[in-house]
């Protein structure tokens, strides 16, 4: 069964390498066979890799796009986040780093997402309580 993707006017998407550029009408693409497919939206440039999480996702993202040179990258991915999870133990996390071992690449890219709105969510509440009185706020970051 093909993948259907429908794309806006002027979106891009990115297929096997390639980028592919809509004109100006809203299309539908079907893809026939295996391709490692990304929007443009969805891609975290190097710029913006600023967290533990957007390194994850970044790299996470070069893993799907360039599976070719993937083996040393998914290795230091690996002890990179058995570290960490040794300092702070994450369900989401651990579940990315159960999906690399898979090879399920795509699938801990887009769980790597729900990683960034999480350390996001974390660090916003962080700021929050700081300026609040202690012991008046419940964290519920993990």
């Amino acid at each position: 069964m093909a993948l259907k993707i429908t794309l806006k006017p002027f979106e891009q998407i990115v297929i096997n390498q390639s980028i592919i550029r809509n004109g100006s009408f809203k299309a539908e693409l079907y893809i026939e066979n295996n391709s490692n497919i990304l929007r443009v939206t969805d891609i975290l440039k190097e710029k913006d890799v600023n967290t533990v999480a957007t390194s994850i996702y970044f790299t996470l993202q070069l893993l799907y796009l360039f599976p070719k040179n993937s083996k040393e990258i998914k290795t230091s991915l690996l002890n990179t986040i058995q570290e960490y999870l040794k300092i702070i133990p994450n369900a989401t996390l651990s579940s990315i780093c159960q999906l690399i071992q898979d090879d399920h690449i795509y699938k801990a890219l887009k769980l790597s997402k729900q990683l960034i709105k999480n350390e996001k969510d974390c660090l916003n509440e962080s700021i929050l309580s700081n300026g609040a009185i202690q012991g008046k706020t419940k964290s519920t970051c993990h």
